[in-house]
């Protein structure tokens, strides 16, 4: 088989893949923008993303026996949903800054991002078809496709549920779960089982690799929390918005569960003020962490790590074959940002 692929190996490839579905138009020049590909002056910039999710299904397709060129437009549309679902959330979230560059929305308006967010949507599509140019037959690119719109749905049903946790005075660990496997998970698990489908796997391994996909969500999600939280904007490249806006994330989701005494007080204390400044999410990190909750979340990151590649090694998949996925759950444990 071939050998494990290194994503400066392909990284060319998927962007050709993505530019093919992207006409000259000028409202693609704020999605190339948000891409990273263009500064807002539309020079030429670089600026993207981790492209964890098309390396992730490159890697699978890989991992199942396949060859991952096939693969490169699943890879193009999941980048492109992923980042229509950026560009939205950027909008919902009021965020400013991301990759350590302004918001599509603070630099042009609401009514542009989304605009933007929804070409991106529709690119994606038109990305996945291009399978067929590839020799994938046309079953294989339906259920692809089909799993590509399912898990829209799922992420876009987890983002209400994260918007309607702002609200709530508590939300369980078990609602946490439901709203990470839509808002997070549910990507992955379709980037895991479009690439082990276009590779060849068969039914056991592909619920295999959804399991995988899920656990890996769960994981990355409880990592975004504890870097939005305690990671430093220098690094993570975007303002650190979501305790501002009151969201259930993990750290804050166990203390809800299980804090007592003055720091419960506390914490009620700074969760019922209309709005919380700078110093209140100091506050609050600070409360979380000594009260153990910080490290309480990388354990449980650590643990989901686990689970992923416990199904990945029930595959049986080829040492070899499986280099590049294994390395890319190594990666993502070990990231900072």
């Amino acid at each position: 088989m071939t050998a494990p692929i290194p994503m400066e190996g392909y990284r060319a490839a998927l962007r050709a893949e993505m530019e093919a579905v992207m006409p000259s138009l000028a409202l693609l020049g704020l999605a190339r923008y948000h891409l990273g590909w263009v500064d807002q002056a539309g020079r030429p910039a670089s600026a993207e993303g981790k492209l964890l999710r098309p390396r992730l299904l490159l890697a699978a397709c890989q991992a199942a026996g396949g060859d991952p060129e096939r693969a490169l437009p699943a890879a193009a549309a999941v980048e492109l949903v992923h980042n229509f679902s950026l560009v939205h959330d950027d909008v919902e979230d009021e965020a400013p800054l991301r990759h350590h560059r302004p918001t599509v929305w603070h630099r042009w308006g609401t009514a542009q991002a989304i605009n933007t967010g929804d070409a991106l949507f529709a690119a994606a599509h038109l990305a996945l078809l291009r399978l067929r140019q590839r020799g994938v037959a046309g079953g294989t690119v339906l259920r692809a496709g089909r799993a590509l719109d399912i898990a829209c749905l799922r992420l876009c049903h987890g983002q209400y549920l994260d918007l309607e946790y702002e609200s709530r005075a508590r939300v369980s660990a078990a609602q946490y779960r439901e709203m990470v496997r839509g808002k997070t998970a549910a990507l992955m698990e379709a980037c895991l089982y479009i690439g082990g489908l276009v590779g060849g796997a068969r039914g056991p391994v592909l619920r295999r690799l959804r399991r995988m996909g899920q656990h890996l969500g769960l994981a990355f999600q409880i990592q975004d929390d504890v870097l939005d939280l305690w990671g430093e904007e220098e690094v993570t490249g975007k303002a650190a918005t979501d305790m501002f806006r009151k969201k259930k994330t993990f750290p804050l989701v166990l203390a809800l569960a299980s804090a007592r005494g003055k720091p419960r007080r506390e914490i009620n204390g700074l969760l019922a003020q209309p709005a919380l400044g700078r110093d209140d999410v100091r506050r609050m990190a600070s409360l979380l962490d000594g009260l153990g909750y910080r490290e309480r979340s990388v354990q449980a990151a650590a643990s989901y790590f686990r689970a992923a590649l416990a199904e990945m090694d029930a595959c049986d998949f080829t040492a070899r074959d499986s280099a590049s996925l294994r390395r890319m759950v190594h990666l993502m444990q070990g990231r900072g940002y």
